[in-house]
């Protein structure tokens, strides 16, 4: 289907890791902070220290303190030449522009606990060869999530569970020509449970996390009668600092255990960039390209966003 490829919302910058340990002691004096995923640069003349990356959505295994905050308002953009329906049936003659504005923010809870929130407004158009085209415009698939880091490891860790809610009607476009009107997404309840591990060396970072996405039959609104099956959810990056800007490549990916006709699955790699332009304040850039899809729509997506992080 027709909607930007899934970026797990839970999160965008990391840090350097001091290890859990002795975060605590050495924060104030080194201004590295232990469990937490935003950028942050107490002395920006020192080497070795993260300033911290770029914005693909997943916060990796450092949570945040209690009152600790990141928020970031995104715009997005995908395009593809070939339309795959909520049906997975491909309409290789159609091209597809979407537009997505995305506010995301991760909350310190404290007792090593972080939420993230993702809400996003998709903007969607097909173009047939006749030139006809057809729009929609609605909320996109909102993430809620929850991240835990255990105090008892001193390597960077952490169990997240976070759940897709649609806000939109999958079967909000009716009529015959229905199946030409792009989708926001499935139009269904999704949950999915991480874990995920990582590292800091020196200015240079990186972290993996695997998942399991369970797909349920809850449709937002009237919905729909298909059925989605579960999947293997991968996420990676690898990132690196020189002279304040963090660079880093990114790998997202989402793969179904079995094949069916309409469950979709989809790897995306791509590069991203974390500016820090004032205190708490940054630009974000991002880009991925779709290198495998099943039963949605090739494409490549770019994004570029502002970014604060209260520390």
């Amino acid at each position: 289907m027709h909607e930007e490829p899934e970026r797990d919302a839970a999160a965008e910058p990391r840090t350097a890791w001091c290890g859990r340990r002795e975060a605590r002691e050495l924060e104030q004096e080194q201004g590295c902070h232990h469990g937490r995923s935003g950028p942050y640069h107490a002395d920006m003349g020192r080497s070795g220290t993260l300033l911290l990356l770029a914005a693909m959505a997943h916060a990796g295994p450092w949570t945040r303190g209690a009152g600790e905050a990141y928020v970031k308002v995104e715009e997005g953009v995908f395009l593809a030449d070939e339309y795959v329906d909520p049906r997975g049936q491909s309409q290789a003659d159609s091209s597809y522009t979407g537009t997505t504005t995305t506010l995301h923010a991760e909350v310190g809870l404290g007792a090593d606990f972080q939420a993230v929130i993702s809400v996003p407004h998709v903007v969607g158009r097909n173009e047939r060869p006749n030139g006809t085209e057809y729009l929609s415009s609605s909320g996109g698939d909102a993430t809620f999530g929850l991240q835990w880091s255990s105090p008892w490891l001193d390597w960077p860790h952490a169990l997240r569970v976070d759940a897709k809610v649609p806000l939109y009607d999958a079967k909000g476009s009716l009529g015959q020509e229905a199946q030409y009107f792009p989708a926001a997404g499935d139009g269904q309840v999704d949950a999915t449970v991480w874990l995920s591990v990582g590292d800091g060396w020196g200015d240079a970072y990186g972290f993996a996390e695997v998942g399991h996405r369970f797909r349920t039959e809850i449709f937002a609104g009237d919905g729909e009668d298909r059925r989605y099956g579960d999947g293997f959810a991968a996420n990676g990056q690898l990132g690196y600092t020189l002279w304040g800007v963090t660079a880093a490549a990114n790998l997202s990916a989402v793969v179904p255990y079995e094949e069916d006709d309409s469950t979709k699955g989809t790897v995306d790699v791509g590069p991203s960039i974390y500016a820090r332009v004032g205190a708490g304040l940054a630009l974000e850039a991002r880009y991925g390209l779709l290198v495998w899809t099943r039963n949605a729509s090739p494409g490549q997506a770019a994004g570029v966003g502002v970014s604060y992080d209260l520390r």
